[in-house]
């Protein structure tokens, strides 16, 4: 079961595009950038991860979620976040664990501020 989450589309996002750029763009834990915008008219859940979270085992059912309907389009995209203290100290560690543990090839942003004023736009 997913706790918490944000499912946005494009149509959601055209007519909140004044306030929100979806161009904006994420480092992504493979390398290179990720924005929302690259996956424009797809559904994409946008979840805020922390390894060492009480409720990391969901990355199993994340991962699930994104096998079962990536062929249809759904994007799955994982934001791990420290800003809670429940995150390992590099995005190497975060990948290695991801991946080993829970076998993840979603997309993936590296560690990213979530709250405060540093925060990722999406975020804020």
């Amino acid at each position: 079961m997913i706790r918490a989450f944000a499912i946005f589309t494009a149509t959601f996002f055209t007519a909140q595009a004044a306030a929100l750029d979806l161009d904006t763009p994420f480092q992504s834990m493979s390398g290179g950038t990720i924005s929302i915008a690259q996956w424009h008219g797809q559904p994409v859940l946008v979840v805020n991860t922390a390894s060492m979270c009480a409720f990391s085992g969901q990355y199993r059912d994340r991962q699930d979620l994104y096998d079962r309907y990536r062929d249809q389009g759904l994007i799955v995209l994982a934001i791990p976040s420290d800003d809670f203290k429940q995150e390992l100290a590099t995005n190497a560690e975060v990948k290695n664990f991801c991946e080993l543990q829970y076998g993840i090839d979603m997309p993936m942003t590296e560690i990213t501020r979530v709250k405060g004023t540093d925060a990722h736009q999406i975020y804020q």
